[in-house]
């Protein structure tokens, strides 16, 4: 697997990202708290530096809580402006779907609906 996709491991995505953002579709970047490899400080600094329409009022949108409605649990908190939403799971690492598969489809059932 590691080797199939080689070529894309040091390739930048941002000129499509920006693309993407700035036709309008929705999109959710979301990481793990725990996550060493793709850290959340870095994800931040890479999604605040993008270039597209909405760009400055993406960096001053404020985060927010998540929570479970069930029992008002912390899962991490969100940050949306626009067609971006960027979604920060607790005690989660890279694998969020194996780390927090309950909170996995929380946040995706509830991105969707939207």
């Amino acid at each position: 697997m590691y080797e199939a996709f080689a070529a894309d491991i040091s390739r930048s995505f941002k000129p499509q990202l920006e693309r993407v953002l700035n036709m309008g579709l929705k999109t959710l970047i979301y990481n793990g708290q725990n996550d060493f490899i793709v850290n959340t400080a870095g994800v931040l600094t890479y999604l605040n530096t993008l270039k597209w329409k909405n760009a400055k009022e993406w960096r001053a949108a404020k985060k927010t809580m998540w929570k479970d409605y069930d029992d008002f649990t912390n899962l991490g908190w969100t940050k949306s402006y626009g067609n971006l939403c960027f979604t920060l799971i607790r005690d989660a690492g890279h694998l969020v779907p194996s780390d927090q598969a309950r909170e996995s489809w929380f946040m995706l059932n509830n991105y969707f609906k939207q």
